[in-house]
């Protein structure tokens, strides 16, 4: 089976992908003429270094041979920027030397094959899609080969359930988009199995799954992901997952615990609720995976919660929540944040969170992005609202025990009489002492904590954190903030600060 090397290829280039730009040398697939290429017995090089092979033409080709695509170090990457299909039984090749990126759709719509390929020579390369593009196949019998690891096609949850169950450390893909509603309602996890092989979703989109289980410790469209396991390029939208059970432990909306692997470029919207007293996450429940380019809106509910991971024992970078979080009644005191419940030990970098964060009284710790951090968290922000209304309160985490490096936060922070509050930190229990914390700051105007002393509610004055009003944040990137990672313009994130890397959505 294919390592983590399958989907390790998919990490990189995500700026070339959300903001729109492309490498300087490259062979575009698109409407414009054919120019610097060189198409012989379907094998097509480039002769300069900014090549483009008309798609009319490539399709022609197709429905009469194999095709190749090998721009080699000349071009070095393959870049679809027009619409591909093709109803022949004939193979195409994308043979990056370092690249191959969709922006377009490709669509196999007879038996024909696809091959894509990174790295064939050079190095750092990704396979890595626009948000609006995919690749799908009309016949589950068409070949699909990524990386060298051949992959079988699946069309929907029950049939790529069973494949996993008969082959837990295969190779598998989704053939096209899959609406699960005429599913119903599945009350035990459809993919009971830990799986410890390569899921490429293929930037499709499964909608409507919907999961309520009341008994066992776990509920997600995957219950495990296994140490050498990888889950890529596939999106859920308007999910609902509930795991109401008594025992109930990890709740996610696409895994619900993870035992190493590499989860990269998913995201989840919908409905994610937890009443177990660990990890609820629209994501993940409980990870201690490698989370590369993540996203979720889903609306989260649990008693340790976070809109992206529940519990976090891992590297997580690159990753972003949007969805509201929300602590379920209990007698067990949790943590909540917008991106990450419990940050327990784990990583979390160049990250931001911009939903809103609310509990009752059961909570110990609320945070923007991280309900309590035990780990490390450099290059992040949050903006969204923390009403956890007891306990300890922050703009970007409620409790830590960690480093916090280069972060923000700008949301309104509140809370009552016996809230331990703090514009950036609730509680810091590091005291600021040997640079836990460095060029960290928080928005006086916006968040509503306006006195300088409150960076963290306790200890006041605390070293490192940094009050700034709105039109200060605005006007500059604050101190020690590298220009290589933020930038800031008044049409993206409000004007405040953001990450290069990992844009905002528009």
């Amino acid at each position: 089976m294919p390592k983590k090397g399958v989907i390790a290829g998919l990490i990189a280039g995500f700026v070339m992908v959300c903001m729109g730009g492309q490498a300087s040398a490259q062979l575009t697939v698109s409407s414009g003429s054919t120019s610097g290429v060189t198409c012989t017995s379907g094998v097509c090089t480039t002769t300069t270094a900014k090549a483009t092979l008309n798609v009319t033409q490539l399709q022609n080709l197709l429905a009469s041979t194999n095709v190749q695509l090998k721009p080699g170090s000349l071009s070095q990457d393959i870049i679809i920027a027009a619409q591909l299909f093709w109803a022949s039984t004939h193979s195409l090749t994308l043979d990056g030397y370092r690249s191959v990126t969709i922006n377009k759709s490709i669509q196999v719509t007879g038996n024909g094959s696809l091959t894509m390929t990174t790295n064939d020579g050079g190095t750092g390369g990704a396979i890595t899609y626009d948000l609006k593009a995919s690749v799908t196949f009309m016949s589950l019998s068409s070949g699909l080969t990524i990386n060298g690891a051949t992959f079988a096609l699946k069309k929907d949850i029950a049939s790529l359930a069973s494949a996993i169950a008969t082959s837990p450390s295969g190779n598998f893909a989704l053939a096209n988009d899959y609406n699960a509603k005429p599913d119903g309602t599945y009350t035990t996890n459809p993919i009971p199995t830990a799986f410890m092989g390569t899921f490429d979703g293929l930037n499709n989109t499964i909608s409507n799954f919907k999961l309520d289980v009341s008994t066992g410790q776990k509920a997600g469209l995957f219950a495990e992901l296994g140490f050498e396991g990888t889950i890529g390029h596939i999106n859920l939208t308007k999910v609902n997952v509930n795991g109401s059970g008594r025992d109930m432990n990890d709740v996610g909306g696409l895994i619900a615990a993870t035992d190493g692997g590499d989860v990269s470029y998913v995201s989840v919207s919908g409905k994610v609720s937890g009443t177990g007293p660990a990890g609820t996450g629209g994501v993940v429940g409980n990870n201690s995976a490698t989370i590369d380019h993540a996203r979720s809106s889903a609306k989260i509910s649990g008693v340790l919660a976070g809109s992206l991971i529940g519990d976090n024992f891992a590297l997580v970078t690159d990753s972003s929540a949007s969805g509201s979080v929300k602590t379920i009644a209990s007698t067990d005191t949790r943590d909540i944040g917008g991106l990450v419940g419990d940050n327990n030990g784990g990583t979390i970098q160049r990250s931001f969170a911009i939903g809103s964060v609310s509990g009752g009284k059961a909570i110990s710790n609320a945070g923007g992005l991280v309900g309590e951090n035990g780990g490390a968290i450099a290059d992040c922000y949050a903006t969204g609202t923390v009403d956890a209304n007891q306990q300890i309160t922050g703009g970007l985490t409620g409790s830590n025990f960690g480093t916090i490096d280069r972060s923000y936060s700008s949301g309104a922070v509140k809370g009552n009489n016996g809230t331990t509050l703090g514009g950036f930190i609730g509680w810091d229990f590091t005291q600021g002492l040997n640079g836990t914390l460095t060029f960290d700051y928080w928005d006086t105007t916006t968040s509503g904590v306006t006195n300088l002393s409150q960076g963290a509610g306790n200890p006041p004055n605390d070293k490192g954190i940094t009050g700034l009003s709105d039109a200060a944040l605005k006007s500059g990137l604050p101190s020690g903030f590298d220009k290589t990672v933020w930038a800031e313009d008044s049409k993206i994130n409000g004007g405040l600060p953001y990450l290069i890397g990992n844009p905002p959505t528009k």
